[in-house]
């Protein structure tokens, strides 16, 4: 799906992304971000803050994804 199975190596790695692939595992949000395939985690109680700084890190050029490895 739209280009994923060709990212998903390069993010996390050859072994990781062919058991994403191949079996079907499925991240819960702490992992994927851990492994860059989210930018940030907004909690419900924090949703509109956390929303609102990725916005303005975005309009400001100041990127929100950790340094890829």
């Amino acid at each position: 799906g739209w280009g994923g199975t060709q990212r998903l190596p390069q993010i996390v790695g050859l072994r990781e992304s062919l058991k994403i692939i191949l079996e079907g595992a499925t991240l819960n949000a702490q992992k994927a971000h851990a492994a860059g395939l989210v930018d940030v985690i907004a909690t419900p109680d924090h949703f509109e803050e956390t929303v609102s700084h990725f916005i303005d890190d975005r309009l400001t050029g100041r990127s929100v994804r950790k340094p890829s490895h």
